[in-house]
């Protein structure tokens, strides 16, 4: 890491990219303050946090897989801000925060370079970030399991270069920690090795095979403690992680998803109403991994390496009971790809260390005016920035999707529940149904006596004939009109 005097020494490249990182950031971060709110499994899991057994709470499945410390993040977090949605998004900012400073550093400690922040800026600025800020649940989930990804890959990058036992154990007990997150950890050991494998050539490894065996073993050890503490968390929950999904389900779900991260690599957004590939999209590909495999004859072992974690992690999905109830087009849903570009950022960065500076284009690029060469990097990281902020924030959202429409009725029952409730005289209300927006597909949070206990709102529940007060489906509170009596 840079120290604050070193930071002064940034180059032009260095500083647009720290400022790309930080302006894409905050962008989303105002944009999904302003748009989204808690939703569905979110309420339920507060709900849970303070209704049921603390062993209970823990092990109730979260979107098909059991997250054992996502659900104890959750509870601390209610317990300390209740439903500041403000108090989420910025949890979510910081921890994102601390996986690219991770990031950072394991580009560093791969090699200093002036393309280790650009890359860095380039992960801040996925198209589909504002998922995992905008959506708790789902940035509980896979926000701290980035960060403690992170970590664990640069601990183990630490004691291939140190062989300090302290860096492997610190790996190890990170990817522990992170399948309390995400099931996805399972895949983490595996990662670790193909980055080994990825960076280093053949004749080191059999050089250094005694330092290699451990790591590699300690990773396949780690892969199974993590496989049988996700079998029995499973079980304990009284549920299966995978299995029902048809082959044919699976070809499918495979192809839609490989698309989906091919053109969310290039800022393209694609959704279940407009899924043709485009065509600038695949030349872009063509032209990337032509050049540099030209170039650098292991690169092309850098990108196998990639596309094989990114159909692992797609088979993991496809495999779940999610593709087996919701069909093919889950492929569709892309908080699934956002974890996937940490590791494509991660293994370009090996990929342009392995580039040779002696080629003509190299050389020319070096004697070129710095002023030109900084000057278009910058302009291009800006122009990626630009095109993902637009790409998300012209698709993402309607007004007829649930996060805002979940904010609006939230923010028109606070305005109606400061205006009109007391602790010294509470609003007598019908409890009904909340709408089916604000539910989701988490059936255990329906009423809504449930939200405003959440709310922290103190107010008398009476029959319809007693009530005063009844909430609509707008989140309005109103007078219950009374029913005239008949005459005698």
């Amino acid at each position: 890491m840079r120290t604050l005097s070193s930071a002064k020494r940034l180059d032009f490249v260095e500083l647009v990219s720290v400022l790309v990182a930080l302006g894409y950031t905050a962008a989303v971060i105002v944009f999904v303050a302003h748009h989204c709110y808690f939703y569905g499994d979110d309420f339920s899991g507060f709900l849970l946090s303070r209704t049921e057994h603390f062993f209970s709470y823990v092990m109730y499945p979260v979107g098909g897989q059991v997250v054992p410390l996502a659900r104890v993040l959750n509870a601390a977090f209610f317990s300390v801000a209740g439903l500041s949605y403000a108090a989420a998004v910025g949890t979510l900012a910081a921890l994102h925060g601390v996986g690219m400073v991770y990031l950072y550093r394991t580009l560093q400690a791969l090699g200093s370079s002036r393309a280790n922040l650009v890359l860095v800026a380039l992960y801040a600025c996925y198209i589909d970030t504002w998922v995992q800020l905008g959506w708790w649940i789902a940035g509980l989930e896979r926000v701290p399991f980035m960060a403690l990804s992170a970590m664990a890959i640069f601990h183990s990058v630490r004691h291939e270069q140190t062989e300090r036992r302290r860096h492997l154990i610190a790996a190890s007990v990170l990817d522990v920690l992170a399948l309390g997150f995400y099931s996805k950890a399972l895949l983490l050991p595996a990662c670790m090795v193909g980055l080994d494998v990825a960076r280093i050539p053949f004749s080191e490894l059999r050089a250094r095979r005694r330092l290699f065996a451990a790591r590699w073993l300690t990773a396949t050890g780690v892969f199974a403690l993590t496989l049988l503490c996700s079998l029995l968390e499973h079980r304990a929950a009284g549920m299966h992680a995978f299995g029902g999904t048809r082959a044919t389900d699976l070809y499918y779900f495979m192809k839609l998803g490989i698309v989906s991260y091919a053109h969310s690599f290039f800022a393209v957004p694609m959704s279940a109403a407009a899924y043709s590939p485009k065509a600038v999209v695949a030349v872009l590909w063509m032209t990337l991994l032509g050049y540099t495999c030209y170039r650098a004859r292991r690169a092309w072992i850098s990108w196998a390496v990639l596309f094989a974690f990114v159909v692992s992690n797609l088979l993991i999905i496809g495999l779940s009971n999610r593709v087996a109830v919701f069909g093919t087009f889950m492929a569709f849903e892309i908080r699934y790809y956002w974890e996937l570009w940490f590791f494509t950022c991660l293994f370009l960065g090996v990929i342009l260390k392995q580039l040779p500076a002696t080629t003509p284009e190299a050389r020319w690029f070096s004697s070129a005016p710095r002023a030109a060469t900084q000057g278009s990097v910058a302009a291009l990281l800006v122009a990626y920035a630009a095109l993902a902020y637009r790409g998300f924030s012209t698709t993402a959202l309607s007004d007829s999707d649930p996060l805002p429409k979940t904010r609006a009725f939230v923010s028109a029952l606070s305005a109606d529940l400061k205006r009109l409730n007391s602790h010294e005289a509470p609003l007598k209300l019908t409890d009904d149904y909340l709408p089916p927006y604000v539910v989701g597909l988490d059936f255990t949070f329906l009423r809504q006596s449930q939200l405003l206990f959440l709310m922290g709102e103190r107010v008398m529940y009476c029959l319809p004939g007693k009530a005063e007060y009844r909430i609509t489906q707008e989140g309005r509170i109103v007078p219950v009109l009374k029913k005239p009596r008949a005459a005698r």
